[in-house]
């Protein structure tokens, strides 16, 4: 190899122009396609029959490769989460009615045969609610506290609703542990938190 000194090995390689341009290519598609990384790696392993040079080569293209196919992987991991977020906005209602929750930690006839984790969704009441609720609790304590009820209970099923949804994404049908948590915010704002542990689950 003879040429310009090439910036990627490490090594600072003289190369030709055409293998230069080829590790170019490599550093360009590396986070793409990890199988066009390795066809361009022995073509340009091809070009040198310097046993040193070749050697530089060969572990770069180790590390290389196996960072690629991390990076490929998790971008592809990434594109199947954000269609199946896609997918499960535009059916949610029809997914909804097979998805299983409990605050418990099983289901009768069930069992569990993945854990994916923690999920949560949240929902902030807005600005004024709790101050108006204070003023008129005096006035008329019935109708007042029905409202108040019928506000919070909405609240936590919207919050079961972004949970179940981000379940979902994970590849769950289920979630166990369910439980609510409330957090008082500034300017009289009330978050409402729904907290549980997504797991797949089949029919035993």
């Amino acid at each position: 190899m003879g040429g310009g000194s090439e910036p990627y090995t490490g090594h600072n390689l003289q190369v030709c122009n055409s293998c230069g341009e080829v590790l170019k290519k490599i550093d360009k598609v590396k986070n793409e396609d990890t199988q066009e990384v390795k066809d361009l790696f022995v073509s340009v392993m091809s070009m040198t029959d310097d046993a040193d040079v070749k050697q530089i080569l060969t572990d770069y293209s180790k590390s290389v490769i196996s960072d690629s196919e991390k990076l490929v992987a998790i971008t592809n991991e990434s594109k199947e989460k954000a269609e199946r977020a896609q997918n499960i906005e535009e059916n949610f209602y029809d997914l909804e009615k097979a998805f299983k929750v409990t605050t418990g930690y099983d289901f009768e006839g069930y069992q569990i045969v993945d854990y994916k984790g923690i999920v949560s969704g949240d929902i902030v009441l807005g600005t004024g609610f709790i101050s108006e609720f204070a003023a008129s609790w005096s006035d008329a304590f019935g109708t007042t506290s029905n409202t108040f009820a019928g506000k919070m209970k909405t609240a936590k099923q919207k919050a079961l609703k972004q949970l179940m949804a981000n379940a979902m994404i994970t590849g769950a049908n289920a979630v166990i542990g369910i439980d609510f948590d409330y957090t008082m915010f500034g300017n009289n704002m009330l978050g409402v938190s729904a907290n549980g542990t997504a797991v797949v689950i089949r029919k035993k």
